[in-house]
């Protein structure tokens, strides 16, 4: 019996060729952003694990300095004492051992260390309300902790250190920022998360030895609504950022629920404004602002 053979011929058409690219095509569409969002929620992991080192290291240096936080000293930068805490990673650098621990994978500052000294990248800002010496009733504000862990109020909801861009630093010097000649260049900036022009206060590289670092920006997205001072973007972890609280832990805010005052509330019937109505205090939130989960409030 004679079998008969096909001459058709072997393999795809090219109408299933084109089927099967727009099925991957459609696929990827789909996949990409998803393996994008775990790669950043990998990265914003990451950074709160280094935040929590430093708040840590924080913790340490407070117990190891009569349970006062690292307040910096630059001379003659601003007034006669400088206490604003500029310089603070150096300061706990002996606590931190590594200058990993400073970087947020997602901040794009590139370190030098073959600079003269090392400078490297520090992703975070210590909020200046804790140590500094203006937030006095010569100017209506109340005195305000001045460092001391005991003064807190709310120390779970106090910002201790935020997210910023642009900040070099020479962390591994422990006098980094605390003598009358800091190193050439940046030193570990400052905030009060009001943003402007000065949104954080360290040491430029410039002849006029500004105190207002121009390239240090918050990369906290808008802070109570202001997009002032902000590195343009709605956040670098997804509308938010990442936090250390005073209390030492480490989480994600967005913006909008952070206070930037230095005056807390006291009731809940002051009038609102995005210097005041702080977390902590009575103030539940209403049609215009928010209820804080944290603020740069030292009360």
């Amino acid at each position: 019996m004679n079998s008969l053979t096909s001459n058709k011929p072997k393999g795809f058409t090219l109408i299933e060729l084109l089927v099967v690219i727009a099925i991957i095509a459609i696929l990827a569409a789909i996949l990409f952003p998803v393996f994008a969002k775990a790669r950043e929620k990998a990265r914003q992991i990451t950074c709160v694990s280094n935040e929590k080192q430093l708040g840590i290291a924080m913790m340490q240096y407070v117990q190891d300095n009569d349970e006062m936080f690292p307040s910096g000293y630059v001379p003659n930068l601003l007034s006669g004492s400088d206490l604003f805490g500029i310089g603070w990673a150096g300061s706990i650098y002996t606590y931190v051992k590594s200058t990993g621990a400073y970087v947020c994978p997602d901040d794009a500052t590139q370190s030098q260390p073959k600079a003269n000294p090392p400078m490297y990248e520090v992703s975070y800002a210590m909020n200046t309300h804790i140590v500094n010496s203006y937030l006095t009733p010569a100017y209506n504000n109340p005195q305000g902790p001045l460092g001391h862990l005991a003064g807190f109020a709310a120390p779970s909801q106090t910002v201790l250190l935020c997210e910023v861009s642009g900040n070099l630093a020479a962390v591994t010097l422990p006098n980094e920022g605390l003598s009358n000649n800091p190193p050439a260049g940046h030193v570990s900036v400052v905030t009060n998360g009001s943003g402007g022009v000065g949104a954080c206060l360290g040491l430029s590289n410039s002849s006029s030895r500004s105190p207002y670092d121009a390239t240090a920006l918050l990369a906290t997205g808008p802070i109570d609504g202001s997009n002032s001072g902000t590195d343009g973007t709605t956040g670098r972890h997804t509308d938010g950022s990442n936090y250390v609280l005073v209390d030492g832990h480490a989480k994600y805010i967005r913006g909008g629920y952070v206070s930037c005052g230095g005056n807390a509330a006291y009731n809940a019937t002051d009038q609102p404004n995005r210097y005041n109505n702080a977390a902590g205090t009575a103030f539940g939130g209403n049609s215009n602002y928010p209820a804080y989960a944290a603020t740069f409030s030292p009360n």
